[in-house]
């Protein structure tokens, strides 16, 4: 009891999904569950006794084996009615006078043709004693034969007056009965009526006379004439029972019919699954589950203007309560009250409206071929909760309402942390054939977590619900589970199917996996025929044999190994992708500013065309990305780049003037660098006087004596052994000091453009390095040597 009263509200919840399923779809091509109206249906309406036995019984809640013995439950056209209309004819059409007429007319022929006989053998002398003997014969022959043609008459006057008891019998039941669809008989009338025409004519070889021949016939119909049986349902059952192997047995309850211009559409109320077990003294009809379908569905499909909610089944013992829903509902739509869905006999009741179906009294057989229990799909599980029996939905649904249901949701996202962290590369590594993205191992670890009871996946199409069911067939294969697949749609099967197949034939090209489907009209590998070849068993248990699971596990090691190796490679890289966009995007805001403020052009910033016809040598763009040089650029500033950029034509002459400049000692430690562009000449001069030493001969200048400054800073390049080759006086003075200033100063010419940008060279003009070398040095010689300028460009 405590469980029938836990299990009210998962009734109802399945209960009102059923009929949301039903009416959301058109399912008129769905419902195979109907009345067919040919040789696999028996009507039992002429079978009243029982008929009403079964109904009693099932309102007794009693579902147990039902007997069914020859001659217990009949049909029958008795004797003295079928007797009376013999007697009839015989006194009237068929009396002396047209057996008399039947024997004259053949002894008429036989005389003609005796004569004609006679005739042809003209000359032949006869005595009176040859004429006696043939009259004699004459007379016997037309008896035999007027006897003949009169049993045959009467044979057919026979035949004539069954045919007419037998259908106004069973006209009378119909119209009694209302039944429209009758069993077949089990009356043989070509051998009844062949029975009787072999025993008169026997009675007519005794050689009455026509007169004691008629009296015969009389006295056989009296004394042989018995009741006839059109049907036993003994008999009529074991004849149906050849149907039995070719879909299953259920009894029908009634009709919903409506007659449409596809024909007729005719749905029982309610039915029940039976089994015939046969024998020759008796066939026993049983119920081989405690089981009725109401047949909601059907109820719903012909969209009465509300909704049928009640259950789609019941147990024999709550059958009249669960129905009782049913049977107000239609009394509702049909304005009647009178109670019908358990009563043996109700008249037709007829549709108010042309689209309401009519209902019909209508028990019976029906065998139900290509069964699909898909609009009966929760029929058993709402059975079995009616009669109190424990279901995990019921007690999920139960733990809900009190409470009790624990959200896992944040321990299965520390756990899916835990065990796959961002930048590890177990996250990019998964142990199941499938691809799967965070919500999908997220999925996999809720199945696998103790305290998920249920795991609802939902979305649109397209978000890989059909990956992740097919993922999660591999992972019970992995939990040594087996899973079962089931849907509406035979497109969405389809599709794991494939997935499944497709995956598994990477492996085994000429094989197919372990996966068995059951449906219809399907182009698959794992139909059930193929599946339990021996060819396919014996090719997986080859497979298994051959298995080498060590060898396996290392291979699966080193591999794994390998792709860990190299994602840990990538995500090690991609820590600085941050830093790089940010990067990125300074770079874009400041050539935006420096555009703006003149200091670039579109020109100095685009990409350099290639001429029609030229070959690009990509190997030499190669080799100078990954020369070790570019690193220097790394630490350079906008404005520095800014600065090369517009005066990359000078570069050959500002190198060779720093390599000029920078001269100091093998032992002097520092290194002259150029970190950023002095705000004035003198303060170039200034930093730079601090790196030289008084004197340094020329002569004995080597490489290691030249600090390349800017030079090492950019290309790391160190200035030619041709320097120390250089004739001039053998120390530096002060008018070779000035001879450098004066020349760097004289072709030092900065644009007027240039004066404009204060933020990358502040007040550096012509005028402003001049008077900076005026001060600090002497008058220039105006007979200067050539040799003291050249780095000047002639």
């Amino acid at each position: 009891m405590k469980n029938q009263k836990n299990n009210k509200l998962p009734l109802s919840i399945l209960n009102y999904f059923a009929a949301f399923t039903e009416t959301k779809f058109n399912f008129r091509t769905l419902i195979n569950y109907r009345w067919t109206n040919d040789e696999l249906a028996f009507d039992l309406g002429l079978f009243q006794n029982f008929q009403n036995m079964l109904l009693e019984k099932i309102k007794r809640g009693d579902h147990g084996p039902t007997p069914i013995k020859p001659g217990e439950y009949t049909l029958s056209l008795k004797k003295n009615q079928i007797l009376s209309d013999i007697e009839k004819a015989l006194s009237e059409d068929f009396g002396p006078d047209y057996l008399k007429l039947c024997i004259q007319k053949e002894l008429d022929n036989i005389i003609e043709r005796d004569k004609a006989i006679i005739a042809s053998e003209a000359g032949t002398p006869t005595t009176d004693n040859d004429e006696q003997v043939r009259e004699i014969k004459q007379t016997e022959k037309a008896f035999r034969e007027g006897t003949r043609k009169y049993n045959l008459a009467l044979r057919k006057k026979l035949g004539q007056i069954l045919t007419e008891h037998q259908d106004k019998k069973i006209e009378r039941l119909k119209a009694q009965y209302g039944i429209s669809s009758l069993p077949q008989s089990i009356f043989n009338s070509t051998n009844f009526l062949r029975k009787h025409f072999d025993a008169l004519q026997l009675l007519a070889k005794e050689g009455h006379s026509e007169e004691a021949y008629f009296y015969h016939v009389q006295e056989h119909f009296k004394k042989n004439l018995e009741d006839i049986l059109l049907y036993d349902l003994f008999v009529n059952i074991q004849k149906y029972a050849r149907f039995n192997n070719t879909g299953t047995q259920y009894l029908f309850f009634h009709e919903l019919n409506r007659k449409s211009e596809n024909g007729c559409e005719a749905y029982p109320i309610f039915f029940i699954e039976i089994n015939f077990a046969l024998g020759n003294q008796q066939v026993t009809l049983s119920f081989p589950r405690n089981l009725v379908f109401i047949n909601a569905p059907a109820v719903n499909y012909f969209r009465f203007p509300s909704v049928l909610t009640t259950p789609r089944s019941s147990t024999f013992q709550n059958l009249a309560e669960d129905i009782g829903g049913l049977e107000v509902f239609l009394q509702a739509q049909y304005g009647i009250s009178e109670p019908f869905v358990m009563e043996p006999y109700f008249k037709r009741i007829s549709g108010p409206k042309e689209n309401f179906p009519d209902i019909n009294c209508r028990i019976g057989f029906q065998v139900i071929r290509k069964e699909n229990k898909r609009l009966l799909d929760y029929s058993e599980i709402m059975t079995h909760l009616l009669t109190g029996g424990s279901s995990k939905f019921s007690d999920f649904i139960a733990n809900y309402i009190n409470g009790n249901v624990e959200n896992i949701q944040d321990q299965v996202d520390r756990e899916y942390k835990a065990q796959y962290p961002v930048k590890s590369s177990k996250r990019y590594i998964s142990d199941n054939p499938l691809n799967l993205n965070n919500a999908q191992q997220r999925i996999l670890l809720s199945l696998n977590n103790p305290k998920n009871n249920i795991v609802v996946v939902d979305g649109p199409p397209g978000t890989g619900k059909s990956h992740t069911i097919a993922a999660l067939v591999y992972w019970a294969n992995q939990e040594d589970k087996s899973v079962v697949i089931t849907s509406h749609k035979k497109e969405a099967l389809d599709v794991i199917d494939r997935m499944l197949t497709e995956k598994f034939k990477m492996l085994h090209p000429k094989a197919k996996p372990a996966i068995v489907r059951f449906g219809k009209n399907g182009k698959t590998l794992n139909t059930l025929d193929n599946t339990l070849q021996n060819a396919v068993i014996n090719a997986a248990g080859n497979r298994a044999h051959n298995y080498n699971e060590q060898a396996t596990a290392k291979d699966l090691e080193t591999t794994t190994a390998q792709v860990k190796k190299k994602l840990e490679s990538q995500l090690s890289s991609a820590e600085t992708y941050a830093q790089t966009i940010n990067d990125l995007f300074d770079f874009e805001q400041i050539q935006q500013q420096l555009m703006a403020s003149s200091a670039f052009t579109p020109a100095d910033i685009a990409l350099p065309k290639v001429r029609p016809g030229v070959q690009i040598n990509f190997d030499a763009l190669i080799n100078f990305a990954a020369h070790e040089n570019l690193d220097s650029l790394n630490h350079m500033t906008i404005t520095e780049l800014n600065f090369l950029l517009k005066n990359k034509s000078d570069i050959p002459r500002f190198l060779n003037a720093c390599e000029a400049i920078n001269l100091h000692g093998e032992n002097y430690p520092a290194d002259i660098q150029t970190t950023a562009i002095p705000r004035t000449f003198e303060d170039l001069v200034k930093t730079r006087l601090s790196y030289f030493k008084p004197s340094i001969p020329l002569q004995t200048l080597t490489p290691r004596d030249l600090s390349s400054g800017l030079v090492k800073k950019l290309l790391k390049k160190v200035p030619p052994e041709a320097v120390s080759a250089v004739n001039v006086s053998s120390k530096y003075s002060a008018s070779y000091f000035r001879e450098i200033i004066h020349a760097y100063s004289h072709d030092y010419n900065i644009s007027a453009s240039e004066q404009e940008t204060a933020s990358l060279i502040d007040d550096v003009s012509r005028e402003t390095v001049l008077k900076a070398a005026s001060a600090s040095l002497p008058p220039l010689k105006n007979n200067r040597p050539e040799w003291s300028r050249p780095w000047v460009k002639k």
